[in-house]
């Protein structure tokens, strides 16, 4: 399972819950249901990683995690392949 942020910048779905886990990483134009079952579509993609500090014995550690910025839009917006 790979960690992921879904956003939009369209202000009536800015409260609904979207997934935060994603099997496989989603491709342009797939769909995303939030809670409610609201679908949006997969518009933009970015890839990011999350650097946390472990200490372990004394000695420091940097965890690697990474994740996705997921982008949706509505279907009117989603760009041709």
């Amino acid at each position: 399972m790979i960690k992921g942020y879904c956003t939009t910048n369209l202000d009536e779905y800015q409260r609904e819950i979207w997934p935060t886990r994603f099997v496989c990483v989603p491709n342009i134009g797939d769909r995303v249901y939030s809670k409610k079952g609201i679908c949006l579509y997969v518009v933009s993609i970015s890839h990011k990683q999350e650097w946390s500090d472990k200490r372990s014995f004394g000695s420091e550690l940097k965890e690697n995690e990474p994740y996705v910025i997921i982008e949706l839009h509505k279907l009117s917006s989603v760009p041709r392949r």
